[in-house]
């Protein structure tokens, strides 16, 4: 087969859960699948990100102009991207992001990674939507056509979790016998890093944290909750004069973190409170290690990757108890009610205090990371592919 993966939301310079779900799979692709053939879709400015597979893998390069980035992109995908599929005699085109081609001539497999639109209104502050305003009119545009469009047109749909196809069938109204789940992988990375305690002590000193704090991973924006995660933390202080660091590591959106910090302020647990912002990912197996606990209490989430990092790297975790949270987590983590500070501060303390708690948690949240693998997850997307392939052109396939 000729497989097309449509790579151009990676940017020079990105980060974050979707771009780790790209490379990765690419990665484990790459090392499964010898026999098919892959054009990968990317950014000119891009190209350093896909090195290193093997000769059944090349990169298509499309320049993309900075200025107009997501629009030219977005235009490319619907519009333009058919006619190279054409050209290129693709026999299935995989899409990462949450939309498809207008039309195409070969099958198309699309992933959508998450359905936050749907909950922005629920979990966001009327202040963080103004500031927003502009870009909230794009995402009902985007989210209530394109990608609604595409869900419907698409031959097969991947999401990463039960609870986020249960969402993609009640909000598009879907058959679910065309969604299928495939569990985010964890990279060796996590474990390997944490072995090398030189690597471990330099970043810690770099960030000049001292060990022993709480930890939390992801973007500082509403849905994350972390508002509650510092009343939780006030609570700790006045009840039980417990003064331990709060340590966010990750990208402010919309410059939510000075409404966090005014919280903070007002709660009286600023000092308490550091903002790392963006952290290296090679870094980021260090502050899970030195971590006393972490915390990822967030309203709404598809996976929740995190997770499993910091479970790979010895550290005690404590979660939502709602959305795709708890799937993912299994009995490696303690689940909250994430609008509930009192039960937050009560399971932080716990976890603080108690080292037979701890070493359980430990223990159990290792072998629950151990169970997600990249490699089952590039296994799992081929056979989803293999079957889009072999459902649309079965006398052509279904002989070898």
């Amino acid at each position: 087969m000729n497989i097309g993966i449509n790579a151009l939301s990676i940017t020079p310079n990105s980060t974050g859960g979707g771009t780790t779900y790209i490379l990765e799979l690419l990665n484990q692709l790459s090392q499964v699948d010898s026999y098919n053939k892959y054009i990968i879709f990317v950014r000119s400015d891009s190209k350093h990100h896909f090195t290193g597979y093997g000769k059944n893998f090349k990169c298509f390069r499309i320049s993309i102009p900075a200025k107009l980035s997501i629009v030219f992109r977005i235009i490319f995908e619907l519009v333009l991207m058919p006619f190279f599929l054409w050209f290129l005699k693709l026999d299935v085109l995989f899409c990462p992001g949450d939309s498809i081609p207008l039309f195409s001539p070969c099958p198309t497999i699309m992933v959508i990674q998450n359905l936050l639109y749907f909950h922005f209104f629920e979990t966001s502050t009327l202040s963080h939507r103004k500031k927003r305003k502009l870009h909230v009119r794009a995402q009902i545009w985007y989210y209530n056509y394109i990608t609604r469009r595409s869900a419907i047109k698409a031959d097969r749909i991947i999401t990463v979790s039960e609870n986020a196809k249960k969402e993609i069938i009640e909000y598009f109204r879907i058959n679910g016998e065309k969604i299928f789940v495939v569990y985010h992988g964890l990279s060796p990375h996590f474990k390997e890093y944490i072995k090398d305690s030189e690597k471990v002590k330099v970043t810690i000193e770099k960030y000049k944290l001292i060990p022993g704090y709480v930890l939390y991973v992801g973007a500082i924006v509403p849905h994350k909750n972390i508002d509650t995660i510092i009343s939780a933390f006030s609570i700790l202080k006045d009840r039980y004069s417990m003064k331990c660091q709060l340590v966010m590591a990750g990208s402010d959106h919309a410059g939510y973190s000075e409404h966090l910090k005014s919280i903070g302020k007002t709660s009286g647990v600023l000092e308490q409170m550091n903002f790392l912002g963006h952290v290296a990912y090679k870094e980021l197996p260090a502050l899970y290690n030195k971590a006393k606990v972490f915390v990822m209490l967030s309203l709404c989430e598809s996976f929740g990757l995190p997770l499993l990092e910091a479970m790979a790297c010895d550290c005690p975790v404590i979660c939502s108890n709602v959305s795709s949270l708890p799937e993912i987590a299994g009995n490696g983590a303690i689940l909250v009610d994430p609008k509930d500070p009192i039960k937050i501060a009560e399971a932080i303390k716990v976890l603080m205090e108690d080292q037979e708690l701890r070493r359980d948690m430990i223990i159990k949240g290792k072998r629950r990371a151990d169970e997600f693998s990249w490699r089952k997850g590039a296994y799992r997307t081929l056979k989803v592919i293999e079957d889009a392939v072999d459902m649309a052109f079965p006398s052509s396939y279904n002989s070898k």
